[in-house]
């Protein structure tokens, strides 16, 4: 409730459409829409980019440089270590109402938990479903849960053992435009990690987290000057 009040006495006086689509509040870009954003927070911090090829359906890229090793979400015995996880992205609309908004987020890529490659790497898919809340004029409160899928490949079994990594991490935010053109917010998630492979005690839970704040800015808004949506 808090979070609400708030929101709403930061855009009360907003230009900002009630319907442009963002980073988290569910909704797409349409058709020609375009941004780029910067994130950072718990593991990673990185950029991306989207563009909406039609009404309901976004394509872009993403790249996160993560510092928390190859159980990237964990937090129980967290020890920093660099690595780089580049993704392609790929959102789908499910509803744009007046109020309740929501997409599908499908991310594959491939995850360096550290970057030697012959260390720690593997394919990844993150599965993620949006849902936004409108509360005021540019203003959403996000809502959703997301899946990172990760499957580490072995370079040496005794030192680098197989395992599938798959946090599932559901999660609560907020997302606010206060013009045409830029965006911010923040979202935060926590569940469970979940590992299975060539481990002691496999099945492995464990505590994991998301925690990431973010900068939006629609380039297509910049370019045309057109009047919101």
């Amino acid at each position: 409730m808090a979070l609400a009040v708030a929101l709403v006495l930061l855009t009360a006086t907003a230009s900002a459409d009630d319907e442009w689509g963002g980073v988290y509040n569910g909704r797409t870009l349409g058709a020609g829409g375009g941004m780029v954003y910067a994130a950072g927070g718990f593991p990673h911090a990185g950029i991306g980019a989207l563009i909406g090829t039609s009404d309901s359906v976004d394509f872009g890229l993403k790249a996160n440089f993560i510092y928390t090793g190859q159980r990237t979400y964990a937090t129980d015995g967290f020890k920093p270590v660099a690595g780089f996880d580049p993704r392609l992205a790929a959102r789908f609309s499910l509803a744009s109402g007046r109020v309740l908004s929501a997409l599908i987020r499908l991310e594959p890529g491939v995850r360096l938990a550290q970057f030697d490659p012959a260390l720690r790497w593997g394919p990844e898919l993150v599965f993620g479903i949006d849902f936004g809340i409108r509360v005021a004029k540019g203003a959403s409160i996000y809502a959703g849960v997301e899946v990172p899928i990760f499957l580490n490949i072995p370079d040496d079994a005794a030192g680098n053992p197989f395992f599938v990594d798959i946090p599932i991490l559901p999660g609560v935010g907020f997302e606010a435009h206060p013009n045409d053109f830029i965006g911010f917010g923040g979202r935060f998630n926590a569940g469970v990690d979940v590992s299975a492979g060539n481990i002691t005690k496999s099945p492995q839970t464990t505590f994991a987290m998301l925690a990431e704040g973010f900068f939006v800015l629609r380039v297509d808004r910049i370019k045309s000057h057109e009047k919101p949506r």
